[in-house]
């Protein structure tokens, strides 16, 4: 089921998160989000997760044919990342 929701940006860049999203995602007060820009210009806003996550979103941006050594390139900065964020 989708469900549109409507936030205001601020002067400074931060925004309230519609009620019916956070119960959706289940946020809590502290939790991260993820977000990601496409080439369309569509944003996917996610509740931040784990390594599986960040393995799967990894696996779906690989191209057909890619050699494994792309792979454990993109994973290993994709844990890097996550590393940083402090996951």
């Amino acid at each position: 089921m989708s469900e549109v929701a409507v936030s205001k940006l601020t002067s400074k860049g931060q925004i309230t998160i519609p009620e019916v999203v956070r119960r959706r995602l289940r946020l809590q007060a502290g939790e991260q989000l993820e977000w990601t820009v496409l080439d369309d210009g569509v944003v996917e806003v996610r509740k931040a997760g784990g390594h599986l996550e960040a393995l799967t979103r990894v696996l779906r941006s690989l191209r057909e044919g890619e050699i494994l050594a792309e792979l454990d390139q993109a994973l290993l900065r994709a844990v890097t990342e996550q590393e940083r964020a402090g996951r």
